[in-house]
């Protein structure tokens, strides 16, 4: 490196934020023409999907190295007395610090629940409805994901070859470590949970008969 001091390692790119988690499937539309429910009941079961969590953060890279000192130079000088004696003309060069880890990437956000289902109940006089259970409940948002790591700081460079009679140089400082993700919902890049789906709902309606289509019934 350069005298005095060498170059410092550069600092590490912070981890990326983990993917968001994948929304929960919605529950689909059922109708239903009947003059009778056989059995002792049926359950139908259209309830949303659970939302997928996020996704884990990325890990923050290390930090850069710091570059070694340069080498001391000596030279040929003479005391008082005309002798001949070893100089010191440079002395040896500062390593250079470590670079900073890079920061934790956040955990991803996690997906958003789906919407219950929807029953239509179309039914002639005389059908029991109270054998229809429906299962229409919303998804529940997915977690958030577990934030990454961060990176380690890099190491401070060496100093420079010493050679006597110059003073040895003092040593560089290691670099620190990247910061944790962010905990204030104040701070950007902070993961979230999934939003909950929307209840589903159903709808009865009492016909005088079933209708008669072409093709479908016989």
């Amino acid at each position: 490196g350069t005298y005095p001091k060498g170059q410092d390692g550069g600092d590490g790119a912070p981890g990326g934020k983990g993917g968001k988690g994948v929304k929960g499937s919605d529950g689909p539309i059922l109708e239903i023409w009947t003059k009778e429910i056989l059995g002792p009941g049926l359950k139908i079961d259209l309830r949303g999907q659970e939302g997928g969590d996020g996704g884990k953060g990325g890990k923050g890279q290390y930090g850069g190295d710091g570059q070694m000192g340069s080498t001391a130079v000596t030279g040929t000088g003479e005391t008082w007395l005309g002798v001949p004696n070893l100089t010191c003309v440079q002395g040896p060069g500062l390593g250079g610090d470590g670079g900073r880890g890079g920061n934790a990437g956040c955990g991803g956000d996690g997906g958003d629940g789906g919407n219950g289902g929807v029953v239509k109940l179309f039914y002639t006089a005389g059908v029991d409805t109270t054998k229809l259970t429906n299962l229409l409940q919303k998804g529940a948002g997915g977690l958030a994901g577990p934030p990454g790591n961060p990176g380690k700081g890099g190491k401070s460079g060496p100093a420079g070859v010493n050679t006597p009679p110059c003073l040895p140089a003092q040593l560089a400082q290691d670099g620190p470590d990247g910061n944790d993700c962010p905990k204030e919902q104040e701070r950007v890049g902070v993961s979230l949970d999934g939003e909950d789906g929307v209840d589903g709902y159903f709808v009865y309606q009492q016909v005088e008969d079933i209708p008669k289509l072409p093709g479908l019934w016989f």
